[in-house]
């Protein structure tokens, strides 16, 4: 009976050990596979800047629109809670949208053209190309599909277009009536609530943000270090945490324990470190 009970011992151990060893191996394999997913992303990150600066080279003015576009686009994005691979998704269909019309300036400008009309079904399908943009070039596709149905090319409307799409959107339509056409924020923002085009959940988002940026610009926010927050001061925008939770809404005014909390969750924001504020703290 000694004796097996020892054999059991060693069969134990022998199970042990390899359970531990591979543990270790897939520990090392997730580790190789982060690795390789955050490496995949910054090059693509880098591609879909580079071609961004070629739009740019190509039609200053578009450049322009495009990457304004993808900022506003990834703020509203961001407002409602999309989770980080949808926010990229956004930004990424955002920085191409227009890829096709890069170095035809004239015709971005002419939305009557046939050109313009087809853009977003040919910006898509250059992007298809590319491998696994599958879904960059399905949100690129509906760019210009109204909430009401009657954008192009296809006229989806309401749901059946998907969000990334919508809030990109309302985001170009805001930049092209306000930095192309010289048309007021508050008129380009009285057009788009009363035109039924765009998504009111988006909208409402967007003017939110438009909102908040002249608020800004008036009480003079400023960006600092986690360090440096002190009790008094007030956030000037939501602190969402990387995983799309909102830590403390915009408006907080900080007193010693919200403070010691933020500092606490550093490593754990989109951009750690920085922090947008009002006022000077006591």
């Amino acid at each position: 009976m000694e004796g097996s009970h020892d054999n059991i011992e060693r069969e134990l151990e022998e199970c042990r050990r390899a359970y531990r060893k591979r543990t270790g191996q897939f520990t090392k394999l997730l580790k190789q596979s982060k690795e390789m997913t955050a490496n995949l992303r910054l090059n693509f990150d880098g591609i879909v800047h580079l071609l961004g600066d070629v739009i740019s080279q190509a039609s200053p003015l578009m450049g322009g629109h495009t990457k304004r576009t993808a900022a506003l686009a990834r703020s509203i994005a961001q407002a409602m809670r999309l989770n980080p691979d949808r926010r990229r998704l956004v930004f990424y269909a955002a920085s191409l949208h227009d890829l096709s019309l890069a170095g035809r300036e004239q015709n971005w400008l002419d939305e009557e053209n046939r050109d313009w009309l087809d853009h977003p079904d040919r910006s898509a399908d250059l992007i298809a190309v590319v491998k696994n943009l599958g879904r960059i070039a399905a949100t690129v596709r509906s760019h210009h599909e109204y909430y009401n149905g009657e954008g192009f090319p296809r006229g989806l409307r309401g749901e059946e277009i998907p969000l990334e799409s919508r809030i990109i959107t309302a985001a170009l339509s805001y930049d092209r009536s306000v930095a192309l056409r010289k048309v007021p924020v508050d008129t380009t923002l009285e057009n788009m609530e009363a035109g039924g085009r765009f998504d009111p959940q988006v909208l409402e988002h967007l003017s939110s943000i438009i909102r908040s940026e002249d608020e800004r610009r008036r009480r003079g926010d400023r960006l600092i270090l986690l360090e440096e927050l002190t009790p008094g001061m007030e956030l000037a925008d939501d602190l969402i945490l990387a995983n799309g939770l909102v830590l403390y809404p915009r408006g907080t005014i900080l007193d010693e324990e919200t403070r010691t909390r933020i500092i606490n969750f550093d490593g754990m924001f989109p951009k750690s470190g920085l922090i947008r504020v009002y006022g000077a703290g006591q």
